[in-house]
């Protein structure tokens, strides 16, 4: 599988292509944002008015609230919602990194929640689709960490694949749920196993969009 081919998800600029599902690392790796290249240096992605800038369970969009100079690249104000902007926007001054798709149960388990699945992605135009769809009118839900976030979006976007939503499910995503895990020690140990029952549960109950 060419996603296994590196220990790293690590990539340069240049290894970009568009339809690429990509992420940086913000607050120390704590967690990371997500989006979607589209090609020309510009990237699609999801956020809030606190999402971006630091862990919040009941963030939520106000798309209407600028308080940041426009970027002189792209334009990009602040405002939040599903927003293009060039990559150093979405960059933030952190590293690049590429999200892995249909990995190996073998690998999965010793993999960080957020970075990686083992659901198979669509094609590229289709993910592309998607991406320009939701920037037109808007994502199929307000943001929220813990049931719809930035990395829910670009998996969306390159699988059609979302996630479930409700008390019921006892479902979340990537990203949650290592913030999760870190707060019950005792299951460390059992990472590995939780590792792909949470990534299974969840590809396997989510409709398709």
């Amino acid at each position: 599988m060419e996603s296994e081919k590196k220990l790293s998800n690590k990539i340069d600029g240049s290894e970009l292509q568009p339809g690429d599902h990509i992420y940086s690392w913000r607050k120390l790796k704590t967690y990371a944002h997500h989006g979607i290249f589209v090609g020309e240096d510009k990237v699609i992605h999801f956020t809030s008015s606190k999402a971006d800038s630091g862990y919040s369970s009941t963030a939520t969009v106000s798309k209407n609230v600028s308080k940041k100079k426009p970027c002189t690249k792209c334009g990009y104000d602040g405002k939040a919602g599903v927003i293009e902007t060039c990559l150093d926007c979405f960059l933030k001054g952190g590293e690049l990194y590429r999200y892995g798709y249909n990995i190996s149960r073998r690998r999965l388990m010793f993999t960080r929640f957020g970075t990686c699945t083992s659901v198979s992605c669509g094609p590229v135009e289709d993910t592309l689709r998607r991406a320009y769809d939701y920037l037109k009118n808007g994502y199929i839900t307000d943001y929220s960490f813990l049931e719809k976030n930035c990395e829910d979006f670009a998996v969306n976007c390159k699988t059609g694949l979302t996630v479930p939503t409700g008390a019921d499910t006892n479902t979340l995503s990537g990203q949650p749920c290592f913030l999760r895990l870190m707060e019950k020690p005792y299951l460390l140990a059992a990472y590995p196993i939780v590792r792909i029952h949470e990534d299974s549960k969840l590809r396997k109950i989510c409709p398709k969009h």
